[in-house]
């Protein structure tokens, strides 16, 4: 299997890429413009925005070698969960697409990332810590719809959303192959969408040529966090009822999205203002703000999610370090966010801000 998947990462990469540079150089003709350009945003928004259908096609692309392997082994491959998956990706790439282009309202955006949680959830793809289903059903939506806004809010700078979600799911590859959770459709379908991400990086990394876009983002966000609930959520590695280590597990793997969505949701309510409407001040910006570039706010960014990532993924495979290293990390990350949450306080947008 695993000759198998790294055969079909090395065969989809330049596919991707090809994917990638055939909708940037006809972005044009495709007539497909961001609807809103007029927010305030970190960079212009007159780049193409069309990142998101390399996503959305290496998922797809995977997912049709899946069938074919699933026949050739004997696989069932018409269940309600594969299914379920595949129309929840579908619908989020879709609504995040049509937000680009039409530039609906935040009640489109979250009505559709609720049908997508409803979806997995009709499947069984739910988070299963509790023993109330209706706590466990309450938290999969939460999770789900937190994730697609926290990645889509991340999207603020070239290359973050991009670099933190591809170390995020190679951390979620690691622990399917260690541990063997997961299905073999996501396991096909990620090998697909880390192809996509990856080579997306060649025109995502400053200065981006091309950007993700919502369709992108919500896209992507959705997918990881169906990764997520079956690697992590719902690992066997944590001790049924002991869900406090489940969410440390999932703070330490989505620690640079959760923190940034939460300082940026407390500074904006502090000021009076929505937490979900477009601005310069994330804590990628505040980093900016203290003389990073924007190559080094990726690289410092995706180096501290890389190191949690990797922890995580020692944790779930090796259980018996949970009990005395866990709460050394956990203490870490909880450091790191403070840190990152205090550096938006004590730094100052400047007067001329870059374009």
């Amino acid at each position: 299997m695993i000759k198998l998947l790294a055969l079909l990462f090395l065969v989809m990469l330049p596919v991707c890429w090809y994917i990638h540079h055939y909708f940037l150089v006809r972005s044009n003709d495709l007539s497909i413009h961001k609807g809103n350009t007029t927010g305030e945003r970190w960079a212009s928004q007159k780049k193409p925005i069309l990142g998101g259908v390399g996503f959305f096609l290496g998922f797809v692309i995977c997912a049709a070698c899946w069938i074919i392997w699933a026949h050739i082994v004997g696989v069932d491959y018409s269940g309600t969960k594969a299914l379920s998956i595949v129309i929840a990706a579908t619908i989020a790439f879709a609504s995040g697409l049509i937000d680009d282009v039409f530039n609906t309202p935040p009640s489109f955006k979250f009505f559709m990332q609720f049908v997508v949680s409803v979806i997995l959830i009709h499947a069984g793809i739910c988070i299963n810590i509790f023993e109330n289903m209706i706590l466990n059903y309450a938290l999969t939506v939460f999770w789900v719809v937190g994730i697609m806004n926290s990645l889509n809010m991340l999207d603020n700078m070239d290359a973050i959303t991009t670099s933190i979600s591809t170390i995020i799911m190679l951390g979620m590859v690691a622990i399917m192959l260690l541990t063997g959770c997961g299905s073999s459709l996501l396991l096909f379908t990620v090998v697909g969408v880390l192809a996509a991400t990856i080579s997306f990086l060649a025109f995502n990394w400053h200065p981006s040529s091309m950007y993700m876009g919502d369709n992108g983002s919500q896209f992507i966000g959705a997918f990881v966090s169906i990764l997520s609930i079956e690697t992590l959520w719902n690992t066997p590695s944590v001790e049924q009822g002991n869900w406090l280590i489940n969410f440390v597990l999932i703070f330490m793997a989505f620690i640079v999205p959760i923190t940034d969505t939460t300082t940026v949701s407390i500074n904006r309510t502090l000021r009076g203002q929505m937490p979900f409407v477009g601005g310069t001040d994330h804590t990628t910006h505040h980093l900016f703000y203290m003389h990073l570039n924007e190559h080094q706010v990726a690289l410092v960014l995706g180096f501290i999610n890389l190191i949690s990532v990797a922890a995580v993924v020692m944790f779930v495979v090796f259980p018996s370090t949970q009990s005395l290293y866990l709460k050394i990390a956990a203490f870490a990350a909880i450091a790191i966010t403070l840190t990152l949450y205090t550096i938006t306080r004590i730094t100052k947008r400047p007067t001329v801000t870059a374009k």
